[in-house]
């Protein structure tokens, strides 16, 4: 479990329970070859999936890759070259509609859109990436042995609560 508002990590045994979390909002992760994916839906209606790495390190919700994702109503901002094990390569910034993941839903979602395709990374088929990044003001818990990852706007604790979050607020709490 990360909690971002309180700067905790807790690493939990497998039969714990999550009774902690504040009304949380629910994603179904796809395990593939150990790889942890979240499916997402796109504003175009497009399904993709999208490697979840919590340590992927982006100040985006999630890169895409346009192979996969389609004809995209993106608004964008900048551009820039991301460098990794595998070399480096351009993406573009910006902002599309929306992005839901499950009961989560990003609006605006701040993406890079990148021409680069799964294919040329993995023999996994996936659309893009997701890091923790959307979710820093919220508390997250991954259940790995369920499949699910846990998104709360806070966590009761015996001595405080954390506030809710300011950012994108349907992200944490409870709703649509």
């Amino acid at each position: 479990m990360i909690d971002f508002p309180h700067s905790q990590i807790e690493f939990l045994p497998a039969n714990a329970q999550l009774k902690g979390l504040v009304k949380p909002k629910i994603a179904k992760l796809i395990s593939e070859e150990r790889i942890a994916m979240l499916e997402a839906v796109l504003p175009n209606g497009k399904t993709v999936r999208l490697i979840f790495d919590t340590g992927y390190d982006s100040l985006a919700d999630a890169l895409l890759y346009e192979s996969s994702s389609g004809e995209l109503s993106f608004v964008q901002t900048g551009e820039s070259e991301i460098k990794d094990a595998n070399g480096s390569y351009p993406v573009r910034f910006g902002e599309i509609e929306s992005l839901k993941i499950g009961d989560i839903r990003l609006a605006p979602a701040f993406i890079q859109l990148s021409k680069q395709s799964s294919a040329e990374r993995s023999k996994l088929e996936y659309g893009g990436m997701i890091g923790a990044f959307p979710f820093k003001e919220c508390v997250i818990a991954v259940d790995y042995p369920k499949l699910k990852l846990l998104v709360s706007a806070r966590i009761d604790r015996d001595q405080s609560k954390s506030k809710e979050p300011s950012r994108v607020n349907t992200t944490c709490t409870s709703g649509n």
